[in-house]
């Protein structure tokens, strides 16, 4: 198994070279904007977006049928790794819904679908989007993905994922909040998983999941506060 992550930023090297603790350093793949060490780093000198994830996750499927990846402002507890042993393949999920809180407005499936938010950003992406699946978008929790696949199914994940990354490459939500383009990103993951017919599974591995704490979303990225929401 490769345990996946992207790193880019001050903020977020420091992060990752505190969560990359809890592994193997050879099991790990890094994508930043410089080297970290000796971690397997792959350097990107594109421009931060939300989507760079994409490069880790197919760089690390090109490696092995088996990736984790993991959002660096994320802390570890006690993971139990024998829980995703013998599962079918697929992609497992925290969560998969149709409604979100995005920037204090609730987004719903049909309404990013058919352009009816109050933003055009979203409005834009949600209608190329739609145009492309065919069907209303859903929204997963892409803070923490397990992803098993092998042969056809990995190599057509891995063909439609990059491409709608590519696709959408001026065309993506920006958040304000933090000034970075290419939020909203798992709907682009729910689509590759769509187009190349492969389960997308927020059950299997609930427990498991539990054992990872995605800070940011509440704190911001300072691994100094990680400890006031244990």
């Amino acid at each position: 198994m490769i345990v996946s992550f992207l790193s880019y930023g001050e903020d977020y090297h420091k992060e990752f070279l505190e969560i990359s603790k809890n592994f193997n350093i050879n099991d790990v793949l890094v994508v930043s904007d410089k080297n970290l060490g000796e971690y397997n780093t792959i350097i990107t000198s594109e421009a931060f977006n939300f989507n760079l994830k994409h490069i880790s996750i197919t760089e690390s499927l090109k490696k092995d049928d088996s990736v984790l990846y993991i959002d660096t402002d994320t802390i570890v507890q006690n993971p139990n790794y024998n829980l995703l042993h013998n599962i079918e393949d697929g992609i497992y999920v925290k969560w998969i819904g149709d409604v979100i809180n995005y920037l204090d407005e609730s987004i719903t499936s049909n309404n990013i679908s058919f352009g009816e938010t109050s933003r055009n950003d979203v409005n834009n992406y949600g209608k190329e989007l739609f145009k492309i699946v065919q069907k209303p978008i859903k929204f997963i929790d892409e803070s923490i993905l397990f992803i098993k696949l092998k042969n056809e199914n990995k190599f057509n994940f891995i063909k439609n994922y990059k491409e709608l990354v590519n696709q959408f490459k001026n065309n993506t939500p920006y958040r304000e909040t933090d000034k970075k383009w290419g939020a909203i990103e798992g709907c682009l993951l729910w689509a590759a998983a769509e187009l190349s017919n492969i389960k997308i599974d927020d059950k299997t591995l609930t427990e498991f999941f539990k054992q990872f704490k995605h800070y940011g979303p509440m704190v911001g990225h300072n691994i100094k506060n990680k400890k006031s929401i244990l």
